[in-house]
């Protein structure tokens, strides 16, 4: 009897000693886990804080206009003799939200010349955006985002292409142009295009480079991914070592 309770009892041990592996790997997993799942909650932390805020009014683009061009337009009773004076100054919120109104109106428009000047035998085409990057500051420079891009296109005579010197890309600004001319909701000769027809063309603005400075935030994140990724590659070289 005595002898049976002492194999059981080894028995017994032998199985204690079996079980601990496992609760030790268990906890080495356990552990695993919750380092990945900080590593993740510390990734959507960071990637949070590079957010920008939620669009915001800031400086009107043209000190002529009564409105922000990010506002929606009212369309204006624009009759025949409606006492309206042209050119009329506008933004291109008004063209794409009333194009019947303003349809053969002499307009005033100002806006930034991005892309590129297309000359097409007497004439030239380029786009010119006013929304509130065009003459405030470009969005690489903004801790704030202040909604989408807006423009006209502008058909220009072969004589006032040579006046946009400078056109806005990654690198720099483009020349700030304003033009008179009539708008034609359905330009002929343009796949029936919203357009200006340009009578006179004026660079209001020279193009300049951007000032390419990173922002405090991108400086922040990445110092703290890197010290994250050596915290990571550090850890697991003491693991194998500790193996």
């Amino acid at each position: 009897m005595a002898a049976g309770r002492s194999r059981e009892q080894a028995d017994a041990g032998s199985m204690a000693g079996r079980r601990r592996p496992g609760g030790v790997a268990g906890r080495r997993v356990t552990l695993s886990v919750l380092a990945v799942a900080a590593v993740l909650a510390g990734v959507v932390a960071v990637a949070d804080q590079l957010r920008h805020p939620l669009p915001s009014h800031g400086q009107r683009v043209n000190p002529e206009l009564t409105r922000d061009p990010r506002d929606k337009a009212a369309c204006p009773e624009l009759g025949e003799g409606g006492g309206a004076t042209e050119p009329l100054p506008v933004a291109s919120t008004d063209l794409l939200s009333c194009p019947g109104a303003y349809d053969g109106r002499l307009v005033r428009y100002e806006g930034e010349a991005v892309g590129q000047v297309l000359v097409r035998g007497d004439h030239a085409w380029v786009h010119l955006n006013d929304d509130v990057y065009a003459q405030a500051d470009p969005l690489p420079q903004r801790t704030d985002y202040a909604g989408a891009n807006t423009g006209m296109a502008a058909r220009l005579p072969a004589s006032g292409a040579h006046v946009v010197d400078s056109t806005a890309g990654p690198q720099r600004r483009g020349d700030i142009v304003a033009v008179v001319g009539r708008f034609h909701r359905a330009m002929p000769g343009s796949a029936e295009a919203m357009a200006i027809r340009a009578r006179r063309v004026e660079r209001v603005e020279a193009g300049q480079p951007l000032d390419q400075r990173v922002l405090a935030d991108r400086r922040a994140a990445a110092i703290t991914l890197a010290l994250l990724a050596a915290a990571m590659v550090l850890g697991e070289r003491i693991v194998k070592r500790r193996r």
